[in-house]
């Protein structure tokens, strides 16, 4: 994570879930009558607003962004809840967390350090844990420094683990992008450029903004990141995460990770190819699946075929 993100390359690395025109008590009751939890915890030094549901192995997710909330996983992997304890969280300073924060208290490693306190909050001995496109860094480097408290890593459509492939990530996305139609999409960035503070506008940006990163465009219809008031808040502390030094790979400390790995891409994802061979080819106990017909949110486009490989896997 420690990157100069002020080249284009780096800058994606950082933002595909956030443009860089917008950078700028328990509730106990749910729909759902398998949820275990579903409100705020006190971890960390913060308080984490955390969905737990199911019974069986916990598998817990972490969202991307940074700067989104978990709500975008709904209702898509809530069947997984019928085989798994399934753990769903806003990261610390996202979404329905706590963004009562300053940059004492937001930064990449304690974000590490909260999966860990919720390990232990929850009471799990050993856990999956699914990150998916920036999750999956953070999930990269909980795995490098918890490993013997990991069953299973489950990486799905993850930023890469060195900046060897910013470059060729940078490509991908320009061609990517070409998909998009900036007619609808301009006149929604001029208004946030403006300062508009209408959260349904960003709202319409962003499902606008990852269209073309789905197989089938019309799928973005499916893609709900309810944003909140919050998330203006969140603005201000995604540059705490900005990095302090000159950028390294994680790929060195993965190298031989001694934990089963599932890594899930979508057949048109931008995020390079190269990136998850390489991760493949350094984890001893990894397996590469590459879902045809979808793009970077494979568990939106298809959902059960996604959740059939999570659920064999950790079966397995």
């Amino acid at each position: 994570m420690n990157e100069d993100s002020s080249t284009p390359a780096r800058k994606h690395r950082y933002c595909f879930l956030i443009m860089s025109v917008v950078l700028v008590s328990i509730s106990g009751c749910t729909q759902r009558g398998d949820i275990r939890y579903d409100g705020t915890l006190p971890i960390n030094g913060t308080e984490l607003y955390v969905n737990v549901s199911g019974e069986g192995e916990p598998l817990i997710l972490l969202h991307g962004g940074p700067g989104f909330s978990h709500d975008y996983f709904l209702p898509h992997l809530e069947p997984l809840s019928e085989e798994l304890k399934l753990v769903l969280f806003d990261l610390r300073g996202m979404g329905r967390s706590s963004v009562d924060l300053d940059s004492a208290s937001f930064s990449l490693a304690l974000l590490i350090e909260d999966i860990e306190a919720l390990r232990q909050e929850l009471g799990f001995d050993s856990f999956h844990l699914m990150g998916h496109s920036w999750g999956g860094i953070l999930a990269m480097h909980y795995a490098t420094t918890f490993p013997e408290n990991l069953s299973s890593l489950i990486l799905c459509n993850s930023m890469p683990a060195s900046p060897e492939f910013d470059e060729l990530m940078g490509e991908n996305f320009t061609r990517i992008f070409e998909r998009q139609n900036m007619a609808h999409l301009e006149p929604l960035q001029k208004e946030i450029e403006a300062g508009s503070r209408d959260i349904t506008l960003y709202e319409r940006f962003f499902q606008l903004h990852f269209r073309p990163s789905f197989y089938d465009t019309s799928d973005v219809n499916k893609l709900h990141l309810n944003l909140s008031e919050n998330f203006f808040k969140t603005q201000e502390l995604l540059p705490y995460l900005s990095p302090r030094e000159e950028p390294h790979s994680l790929l060195p400390q993965l190298e031989g990770l001694q934990v089963p790995v599932l890594i899930i891409r979508g057949e048109i994802e931008a995020i390079p190819l190269e990136s998850d061979r390489k991760l493949e080819e350094i984890l001893p106990h990894s397996e590469l699946v590459i879902i045809g017909q979808a793009g970077h949110f494979p568990f939106i486009e298809k959902p059960e075929e996604f959740r059939r490989l999570v659920a064999e896997f950790i079966d397995s």
